[in-house]
């Protein structure tokens, strides 16, 4: 790694004997020597610290080391969709694979079951996994969780890598110091921010707040919560043309898509999945190949219920279509 000093603070040995702390570190990109391309990032504190003389040894500072609390991580696993296959062999059975901080033979990858239900480009999981980890008081030194795709070929022989996503646990900490976190996001509130890959595309940045008008506590007759409801500016209004609209179509809005792409908000959260490089190549096959739904919150103790009982998902709820 080549690190330049693009500013340094100066201190005297005098200062620095007298009772001296490391200055909190900050995120730097990292990029080639001309400035140009590259990824990641490298968290650094740079101090310059004179000698009174060329001999002298100087003490080393504190420990930068952040105070640690024991946590879980909870992930429930919904399952993939639009899941895209490797080259002209289709998806049989895929599985999901999570990892945090480094791998040894006390802390090992977490795996889902391989699933194929309803299709193997959308597989449902359902499960809940229950990682033990050691996270940070401050929240800015919070890991990475890292979300590894597999599919299962050859009766298990062959296990190809079908795509990873890197997801900042910084946002999962409600808390940073014993103060409230500025950038904590709520479990299934995701949705609300640009969802990508915060590792390559950036960090997350919040998207404008919703209109005052579409917060409003009334019931509009559609039975959603006011943050589910669209505003009712969305409704087009009448136009020369609506004489040749039938009656019951009048002020109704036909939907392209599905439900809870029309949805302000969705019960779970989406993470994309990713595949190819960047750089190396003549050309960049960096592309995404799905898409993760789930939900990520850490908690205190293994003790605590989830956010939901998995198994209502597993029997069909009956639905009211009003027209």
């Amino acid at each position: 790694i080549y690190v330049v000093t693009l500013d340094v603070t100066i201190i005297a040995s005098s200062d620095y004997t007298a009772g001296y702390a490391v200055p909190k570190p900050t995120w730097y990109n990292l990029s080639y020597e001309e400035g140009k391309g590259g990824e990641g990032q490298l968290l650094v504190s740079c101090t310059l610290v004179a000698k009174d003389l060329p001999d002298q040894v100087i003490d080393p500072p504190t420990s930068i080391k952040p105070k640690m609390q024991e946590k879980f991580l909870e992930i429930i696993c919904l399952g993939l969709r639009d899941l895209s296959p490797i080259g002209f062999m289709p998806l049989h059975m895929p599985f999901l694979q999570f990892d945090i901080g480094e791998v040894s033979s006390s802390n090992r990858p977490k795996k889902t079951g391989g699933s194929s239900k309803p299709t193997p480009a959308n597989p449902n999981f359902l499960e809940r996994i229950l990682i033990p980890i050691q996270l940070p008081e401050d929240a800015q030194f919070a890991p990475r969780l890292n979300l590894s795709v597999f599919d299962t070929l050859l009766g298990g022989f062959h296990k190809p890598l079908l795509g990873t996503c890197s997801i900042d646990l910084t946002t999962k900490l409600p808390f940073s110091n014993g103060v409230e976190n500025p950038v904590y996001v709520a479990p299934g509130e995701s949705t609300k921010y640009n969802v990508g890959n915060p590792h390559v595309d950036g960090p997350l940045v919040p998207k404008p707040a919703p209109s005052s008008s579409s917060l409003t506590c009334g019931d509009d007759g559609t039975g959603l919560p006011p943050l589910m409801r669209r505003d009712s500016s969305a409704v087009p209004e009448i136009g020369p043309d609506d004489d040749e609209t039938p009656k019951y179509m009048n002020h109704r809005k036909v939907m392209r898509g599905s439900i809870e792409e029309d949805l302000q908000t969705t019960p779970f959260e989406v993470y994309e999945i990713f595949r190819g490089q960047k750089y190396g190549r003549a050309a960049s096959t960096y592309r995404a190949v799905g898409k993760f739904k789930g939900l990520i919150r850490v908690i205190n103790s293994r003790s605590e219920p989830p956010l939901f009982d998995l198994q209502e998902l597993l029997n069909p709820q009956p639905y009211v279509i009003r027209v």
